[in-house]
């Protein structure tokens, strides 16, 4: 919840009105015994790919450039509105 709640702290304005122009996906994977783990390291779709966004995320902000991905997105609202953030979007990595 960490992760998210920084991501979703970068979010100067309404969701709704929050356009950055780079964009982040990432994988939701976890390290978990189904994947060969001797104990789940990760909750369901918390795995590294969530963590290594919130790196790209905060280098980002260090200088001043803003992003979104689905993390930026708080509970209540469907996490599918970063695909229409990615049809604009104009870096995305």
């Amino acid at each position: 919840q960490v992760v998210r709640n920084y991501c979703q702290s970068q979010v100067d304005k309404p969701i709704d009105e929050y356009w950055p122009r780079v964009i982040i996906s990432y994988a939701t994977g976890t390290r978990d015994r189904r994947h060969g783990y001797e104990h789940d390291l990760d909750g369901e779709g918390c795995g590294l790919g969530m963590k290594y966004c919130q790196i790209v995320v905060r280098q980002l902000e260090r200088v001043g450039i803003q992003c979104f991905s689905g993390l930026h997105v708080a509970g209540g609202y469907n996490w599918r509105i970063y695909f229409e953030r990615l049809r604009v979007g104009i870096q995305c990595f």
